[in-house]
């Protein structure tokens, strides 16, 4: 495969935080409650098992399962998914991704962090299909997997997950087949609603650390950014199973208007040490950026430190 070393992935395109107003400033006030979205993204690893082999190879649904040479998830084009659209409707609106080849069948991981609360009664597992026989499993932190469906059809779905989740790592793996037509294409969307959340869920801007900090490399502080992407690096900190990467908008550039689609905070729980955050969405302005620790347990072993800025044009 010609995927570089792992961006194992997942990216909170949204975090909502109940009861508490957003703000775009730092605030030490943390959710009792949490709505936290988590999609397919360009950093979401994906393996190619060709046009005519559906063998799934053991244990590939399990955490640490190497993915080191797996390719990332491609976003299909908009002719694609227009193709799609016009076939099945919005769809739920998720964007619709799929591996680098068109037609072949797919394994896909999605890892996100899970906050330890009293329950998570509503979560739900969004899936919009453009074919047939796809399975869908759901790896807790435990590493019990239970399987949504051994054979998710057209159109979309929605799964109850809220008695499945375990504080920490999650995994939902994807058998994805290939499809004639439009081609092959997926979105997903998992919706984790958390109910007495202990110890609570990040505020949109990390709150910063004054105990141990992962050091970040790059881009440097002040860079300034141009393209479809924002990549991210940082340095390995020692024990960590998992690291927890926040960006954040400061300051819009004038003539910037928030909107209705825009990303103003985003967040993805990434299990190497770089990351890519789509811009597609995201004003042109000032943002901050820092990474945090996490352990196995999904809990946080290194705080936020000195957060860096970049300006995205």
């Amino acid at each position: 495969m010609r995927a570089p070393r792992a961006l194992a992935v997942l990216s909170i395109v949204a975090l909502l935080l109940s009861g508490v107003p957003f703000s775009l400033r730092p605030s030490p006030t943390l959710a009792a409650n949490a709505t936290i979205v988590v999609s397919l993204n360009s950093s979401t690893k994906v393996f190619d098992l060709g046009p005519g082999n559906n063998q799934q190879p053991d244990g590939w649904t399990t955490p640490n399962f190497d993915v080191s040479l797996w390719d990332h998830a491609a976003r299909v084009s908009e002719s694609t998914a227009a193709c799609i659209h016009t076939v099945l409707g919005p769809l739920g609106h998720l964007p619709f991704y799929r591996g680098p080849t068109a037609n072949d069948y797919y394994l896909i991981r999605l890892p996100f962090s899970v906050p330890a609360a009293s329950s998570y009664n509503g979560s739900s597992v969004s899936i919009a299909n453009y074919d047939g026989g796809d399975e869908v499993t759901l790896t807790d932190s435990n590493k019990v997997v239970s399987k949504l469906t051994t054979d998710i059809g057209w159109g979309l779905h929605v799964f109850s997950v809220g008695s499945l989740l375990k504080p920490g790592i999650n995994l939902l793996g994807l058998f994805e087949a290939p499809s004639g037509g439009c081609g092959t294409a997926i979105g997903v969307r998992i919706s984790i609603q958390a109910q007495g959340v202990k110890g609570g869920v990040p505020a949109p801007r990390p709150i910063i650390s004054s105990g141990p900090a992962v050091a970040l490399s790059f881009p440097a502080n002040h860079a300034i950014v141009t393209g479809s992407d924002l990549p991210l690096a940082w340095r390995p900190y020692p024990h960590a199973a998992a690291y927890l990467v926040h960006v954040w908008l400061i300051k819009a550039d004038p003539g910037q208007a928030l909107g209705a689609g825009t990303v103003a905070t985003t967040a993805m729980t990434v299990l190497g040490t770089r990351a890519t955050v789509s811009t597609a969405n995201m004003l042109k302005g000032v943002y901050g950026w820092d990474v945090a620790a996490l352990n196995g347990g999904g809990a946080l072993i290194a705080g936020w430190g000195a957060p860096r800025d970049v300006q995205l044009e």
